[in-house]
């Protein structure tokens, strides 16, 4: 299981390249050393469920961290941005599920009561699953079931049937008073966060972030260091290295040709940030990830049975 490259459509919001395409579905099993211990900041018009099947994260949602450890989870609601990450490159290996809700769409009003208030912010950011609350733990297995379905012509049947399961016990337990207030800050971060997404393969400035946010200089490198602590510059170039680490496992162009396609206009700087930041040249890393992603393949096989 390689990285995925996010796609992103044009207000910035990731496209989901989903598993089940028609039906709006996505799940998948992985390992975040596959993202180098940090997947990118996204968000997205899908509500995401993550379950850890052995190690642990960090998860960020919305200016908030959450600790997740092995049976625990998070859900996140739509257009939240988010990411996992371990500080310390520790494995984690776990089970995502996407899912548009508007798969879930009936009729006029059960789509008002029902679907339309996640789009809107119906209610908390997100809810951190733990195995001691029966709610909680009842998503974690239908997730898991959704996983196990078998791939046949029945299964976008029953996968949704599970997923109405899940969204009924949101609805059953989580209060629609729980609203909580905009952070401006976030607004600010998803704006210019969007921009680098869209734009990481042309020629950046701080200004151009900054202008994108509607903010001086000062105050768009204060969001950058309280929400995801680095730079705007440094955010835009380990999102080009994200990048470069995709072409590298995934194609066979040359490392000069990757430094340009993910927006570095010197080679020498190119291997020179990706050395600081991977401890290895490209070509050293292309050659150990590659063995090490082979045998994350034969460990996430052997979880395949695996009780949580």
């Amino acid at each position: 299981m390689g990285k995925q490259l996010l796609v992103l459509n044009d207000d910035s919001l990731e496209k989901v390249q989903y598993t089940t395409e028609n039906y709006q579905l996505y799940v998948r099993k992985g390992n975040l050393s596959l993202f180098n211990f940090r997947a990118p900041a996204h968000w997205h018009m899908d509500i995401e469920i993550v379950i850890i099947l052995s190690g642990e994260m960090d998860y960020y949602i919305e200016g908030t961290v959450v600790h997740l450890t092995k049976g625990e989870g998070i859900f996140i609601n739509p257009k939240k941005i988010h990411y996992g990450y371990s500080e310390d490159h520790k494995e984690c290996y776990y089970i995502c599920l996407l899912f548009n809700p508007l798969v879930l769409s009936i009729n006029g009003a059960f789509n008002d009561k029902y679907i339309y208030p996640f789009f809107e912010g119906n209610g908390v950011s997100y809810i951190h699953l733990k195995p001691e609350i029966s709610w909680n733990n009842q998503i974690c297995e239908l997730v898991q079931k959704i996983y196990d379905l078998p791939n046949n012509l029945a299964y976008p049947v029953y996968a949704l049937g599970n997923i109405f399961q899940i969204v009924g016990l949101y609805f059953e337990n989580i209060s629609s008073n729980q609203k909580k207030s905009s952070d401006q800050n976030i607004d600010i971060l998803k704006k210019m966060v969007g921009f680098i997404q869209d734009h990481f393969k042309e020629k950046i400035t701080l200004d151009d972030i900054a202008r994108e946010g509607n903010v001086c200089k000062s105050q768009c490198c204060k969001v950058f260091n309280k929400e995801l602590h680095r730079s705007p510059i440094g955010y835009l170039n380990d999102f080009r290295l994200d990048k470069s680490i995709y072409f590298l496992l995934n194609t066979d162009k040359s490392i000069v040709s990757i430094c340009y396609e993910v927006g570095f206009d010197n080679p020498s700087y190119f291997s020179e940030t990706f050395k600081k930041n991977y401890g290895s040249t490209p070509s050293q890393f292309k050659t150990n990830t590659i063995a090490g992603i082979n045998k994350a393949k034969k460990i996430i096989s052997e979880h395949e049975n695996d009780p949580r």
